[in-house]
């Protein structure tokens, strides 16, 4: 199995990567100057099946678009607020941890068989706020058809109060 681990690194931008072999990653505290830099790494691993991500700094937002990707973990900093984008039609493992996240949209979801979910308001949620309530509902039906959950107990406290 190839695979690569960066640890408390910088990406700048970059024209062009190529890794046509590479099956695991680990990001953890990885500072990209861009979203396009991380963007064009997942893109360019045809055969990835497994992504972890901890604590990525100077996103916005960030997609993750693959075809084979199989696993993926995502452990969210303290940083800034990020629309977050999934789309990996193979995606069988799904774990989240985040508090800070605006958004979370989960595209082609089908093959979904383990989800562990722990997404939490830092604030008082309010149940007024609609784009909020809607962007949860959205994500839960968006990994409905999952076969095994594990779901924090914060998260079914915002759940439930929608």
């Amino acid at each position: 199995m190839i695979s690569l681990n960066l640890c408390d690194v910088y990406l700048p931008n970059r024209e062009f990567v190529s890794l046509p072999s590479l099956k695991v990653i680990v990001l953890h505290a990885v500072d990209f100057e861009r979203g396009l830099a991380f963007e064009m790494i997942i893109s360019s691993c045809p055969v990835l099946e497994s992504l972890t991500v901890n604590m990525i700094r100077g996103l916005e937002s960030f997609q993750v678009c693959s075809q084979s990707l199989l696993s993926f973990t995502y452990v969210a900093d303290d940083d800034d607020y990020l629309e977050f984008v999934i789309d990996a039609p193979r995606l069988q493992y799904l774990k989240l941890n985040d508090n800070r996240t605006a958004s979370f949209i989960v595209k082609n979801h089908g093959s979904l068989l383990e989800a562990d979910i722990d997404i939490w308001i830092e604030r008082k949620f309010d149940p007024n706020d609609l784009p909020k309530r809607h962007m949860i509902r959205n994500f839960l039906v968006g990994i409905s058809c999952v076969k095994d959950m594990i779901i924090s107990s914060s998260t079914l406290e915002v759940t439930f109060t929608i």
